[in-house]
Parts: C-alpha cells; structure tokens; sequence
C-alpha cells in the first residue's frame, strides 16, 4: 500500500508549478507605440479584441493607418524594446526660398519683356 500511495504522491509533486498570468498591458487610444518589426512610430487610434486577439489600429507619423494588428506586434512608449521616434528637422515654409535672392543692381526698366519679344 505504501507504493501505490508513493506512486500517487509523486504524481503531484513532480507536476510542473502553475505559471502566473502574466498581465498584457491593456492599450488606449493616445498610446503612443512603435512597430517592432519596421521600426513605425504612430498613435494608437482604436482598441478591438477579435477571438482572443487584442489588435490595434494605429495612425503612422506619415499619415499611414496600421489595422487590425496584434497588441504583441508594438512596444508602447516606457516598454523595453521602444526606441524614441528620432527628431526631424523642421521643413522651410512653403514658397520660402533655401537662399536669400541676389540683389539687383542699377535700374529696372518699365519695358515689358513681352513688347521686346513681339
């Protein structure tokens, strides 16, 4: 009797330990995340869950929309593995010129081009 209740016991006792649940960050839309294959900065803009899936659509810096993506496809800002987006440099306005425009020297005649070419 002593062997089967042994036998019993070990049963038990050499069974793996139960693992916590690990809780998944739960996204937000404002979360800012990046793709971690391509490396995408963007702005989650809707939460869905489908199946047992939680996805995300996020809208890219470059206007681009990502959707239907899993939560474990993107780093949020403050996880390990999120790089900062890098710093761009601020464009001229349009219709400003890269170089200041020469100055023009002596007179400018009244004398339309088009009258000289006709």
């Amino acid at each position: 009797m002593s062997k089967l209740w042994d036998k019993i016991s070990t049963r038990g006792q050499n069974a793996a330990p139960e693992k916590p649940e690990v809780k998944e960050n739960i996204a937000q839309p404002g979360d800012k995340v990046m793709h971690r294959a391509s490396g995408t900065h963007g702005v989650v803009t809707a939460v869905e869950t489908i199946g047992d899936t939680l996805t995300l659509t996020v809208e890219c810096a470059n206007g681009r929309m990502l959707r239907g993506l899993d939560r474990k496809e993107f780093a949020f800002a403050g996880e390990p593995g999120y790089v900062a987006p890098p710093v761009q440099a601020v464009a001229a306005p349009v219709g400003a010129a890269a170089e200041p425009m020469p100055k023009i020297e002596g007179e400018i005649s009244s004398e339309s081009i088009l009258e000289k070419l006709s």
